[in-house]
This record gives structure tokens, sequence and C-alpha cells, in this order.
């Protein structure tokens, strides 16, 4: 799937659902290239086994009932902001792991995680850039930076 500047704002998906963009590729270069916000997932979102954005990936006060899932993903925004999750709900994880690369800042601003933001992946940005990943005001069950998150194992 090779997509240019999707748009999901405000999307409602029903229980049964899920969103999956697994494999996906998204070019939109200094734009969005998958912009979900507002969406209501009741299932899972999975930005994995390959997926690639080159642009800004936005779930901006998104609500997302079980996981996001972002394990072999590769986001390049690196100019701006790679990952927007700012004011997101998630119900499960998020998973940034095994194989996770960011080109630009991620950012869980003000989000709500009820279980555990796994962040074990390669992040870059600009030199001139101070925050990578910023986590300000969000509200998280567990914080995992190591490869145990990676493992299924839990301290």
């Amino acid at each position: 799937l090779k997509l240019h500047k999707t748009l999901c704002t405000s999307a409602f998906l029903p229980r049964s659902t899920y969103l999956s963009c697994a494999g996906g590729k998204f070019n939109n270069p200094g734009g969005y290239s998958l912009s979900a916000e507002g969406a209501d997932v009741k299932s899972v979102v999975f930005l994995r086994n390959g997926f690639h954005s080159n642009g800004e990936v936005s779930f901006h006060s998104a609500v997302i009932g079980g996981n996001l899932d972002c394990i072999d993903s590769t986001f390049d925004n690196p100019e701006g902001i790679a990952l927007a999750a700012d004011s997101i709900y998630i119900g499960g994880s998020a998973l940034l792991s095994n194989g996770f690369k960011a080109a630009g800042s991620v950012s869980f601003y003000e989000a709500t995680v009820e279980d555990e933001l796994c962040i074990v992946g390669n992040i870059s940005l600009r030199e001139s850039e101070h925050i990578q990943i910023d986590l300000r005001s969000a509200k998280v069950r567990v914080l995992q930076d190591s490869w145990l998150c990676c493992q299924g194992n839990r301290t």
C-alpha cells in the first residue's frame, strides 16, 4: 500500500474493527502523510511490519481502545514532528520498539496510556533540536525504555 497524504480526521470505527496500516507507505514530505486526528478506534491501530511514513503522522486527540502498535516502523520528518500523539487516549499500550525508527520528534504531550509506553528505538533529530520525545503532562501507567518491554516481561 503506497499512499500520498491520507486523512482520517474524526473517523469512527466500530468496536469490532481496527485500523491497520501495517506495511503501508505514506508520502507527503513536510506535511501530514497520515492524519487520524480525533479518530475513535475501538480496537488496535497497527503501524508496523515495515510501515513507513515520509511526513508527519498525527493521532492528535484520538481515542484508541487497544494498543498503538508501531513495532518495526519508520517515521521520517526530520524538520519537525514525526509522530504526534498529543492528547491521545490509548486504552492499552503504545509500542515503539523492535525496529521503531523516527527522524524527527515524537510527541505524547498530554497523552494518556492506560498500560505501558514502550520506547525502544532509534530517534534522531537535527542537531539544533532539543526535544526528542515529548512526554510533558503525559499519564502513563508504566514507562519502559529498555529491551524488557520488547520481551513481554514486566518489572
